[in-house]
């Protein structure tokens, strides 16, 4: 058992590669690492995360996701509508858009409808390392559904 597992800073090898980048979203290329691994070797990590809201007359009204249950962090809890590690080769909005088709089934006409809301910069301590992480929110209008589950034909808003 080699060292990275023994700190247990990856139980599960993740499917994604990402490229840092600086927060002005400039991508340098020369690094690409399982995102599992970035506490080990004390690399930012990246993601975007996308707020589903309605506007109705009692005021906001958020889409709250539930977490998978295979999932090695915080399994079947609630979380955002949609979240994921940036990957290298995407730009942001295009993993908004990968994103949501894969987490929600958002189509790519509706997820390009996202608007940047803020970035949020953060770092906390795991067994394997130090994680920090820089998260890319966005913010996504639901449309309203009818009783039977169906899209609601939009109305305009006063």
């Amino acid at each position: 058992m080699g060292y990275l597992e023994k700190v247990n800073s990856c139980n599960r090898w993740t499917p994604s590669r990402f490229v840092p980048f600086t927060v002005a979203g400039v991508q340098v290329g020369w690094l690409r690492l399982d995102r599992g691994f970035a506490p080990a070797f004390g690399v930012r990590a990246y993601g975007v995360h996308v707020n589903g809201f309605q506007r109705r007359k009692d005021g906001l009204h958020l889409w709250i996701g539930t977490r998978a249950t295979d999932r090695m962090i915080k399994p079947g809890k609630l979380d955002n509508m949609v979240a994921g590690g940036q990957p290298a080769g995407l730009s942001l909005i295009e993993n908004v858009i990968k994103e949501c088709e894969e987490e929600a089934s958002i189509s790519a006409r509706r997820a390009k409808r996202s608007i940047a809301a803020s970035v949020i910069t953060y770092a906390c301590e795991r067994d394997g390392g130090l994680r920090a992480d820089t998260l890319f929110s966005y913010d996504l209008e639901m449309r309203r559904m009818n009783d039977q589950g169906r899209p609601r034909k939009s109305r305009p808003l006063n």
